[in-house]
């Protein structure tokens, strides 16, 4: 059961625009939240335990806690500043605004209709069952200096209301820029309880290759392990017909063998 006591490392975005980032602030903050204040139960061991902290900014990847009530961040790693070259501090203070500004400019209304898509689908989870979900999505952000890096941003639930409310989001983020050279983005939903991976990109030209479904479907199954004939009698279709998709997708993602494409699927949130 959740304890609400004051928060004040984290400050709500002052100002909405009307596009899809507001829609999604909106939506983060019109949700029957029990309470609208309150560290997280891991951010308030991470505030006992500063060398927890310390090892976790050690790592390869940034790790962040955001609070969805207040579009805050709670907790961002220290070794945000060796990738980006800014300060915890400056997440902490300037909360999703701040990321907000970061994106590259052709990022910026696909990464956020993206993200409230597939935070849409996260809702339509019954509540038991959003913990088991995971969200993922990719992106360009602006380093101190100039340059720009492609992150693979993923996040799951961390804390929820005796409601089902989701009050906090754990996340990770990984420099992919070395992986995925195609610009459009991508985002889903994966949900473990159903094994099914609800991906909002559905738009005309925001498919990672131009993939259709059938093919996306393909992907994930060769990324799990499957061969062409267990496939083939999972989606009840012919070996020749599986074939036939996996030289299609091999040609639109430029991949020859198995292990590039599940490669592929992983940085562009198929897996």
């Amino acid at each position: 059961m959740n304890v609400c006591t004051p928060s004040t490392s984290s400050r709500a975005p002052q100002a909405l625009p009307p596009d899809d980032f507001a829609a999604l602030m909106r939506l983060w903050q019109s949700q029957p939240y029990e309470c609208r204040s309150g560290r997280s139960a891991y951010g308030k061991t991470l505030a006992e335990q500063p060398s927890l902290a310390l090892m976790i900014g050690m790592g390869p990847s940034i790790t962040w806690i955001l609070d969805l009530r207040t579009g805050g961040y709670e907790f961002m790693s220290a070794n945000v500043e060796s990738l980006l070259g800014y300060s915890p501090r400056k997440f902490t203070a300037g909360g999703i605004a701040f990321a907000r500004e970061l994106l590259h400019p052709e990022d910026a209304g696909p990464a956020w209709q993206l993200l409230l898509r597939a935070y849409k689908c996260l809702l339509d989870l019954p509540a038991r069952h959003r913990p088991l979900a995971g969200l993922n999505r990719d992106y360009r952000l602006r380093r101190a200096d100039g340059t720009y890096v492609r992150l693979l941003e993923q996040s799951k639930v961390l804390q929820m209301d005796r409601h089902g409310n989701v009050t906090h989001l754990l996340g990770m983020c990984t420099d992919i820029t070395d992986w995925k050279r195609s610009d459009v983005l991508s985002a889903s939903v994966d949900s473990a309880h159903s094994h099914t991976c609800l991906a909002p990109a559905d738009a005309p030209g925001t498919s990672p290759g131009g993939l259709s479904p059938r093919e996306r479907e393909i992907i994930r199954l060769v990324s799990e392990g499957y061969n062409s004939q267990q496939i083939a009698d999972l989606l009840f279709i012919s070996v020749h017909t599986v074939n036939t998709h996996r030289r299609n997708i091999s040609g639109k993602t430029k991949t020859r063998t198995a292990g590039s494409l599940v490669r592929f699927a992983l940085t562009n949130s198929i897996a």
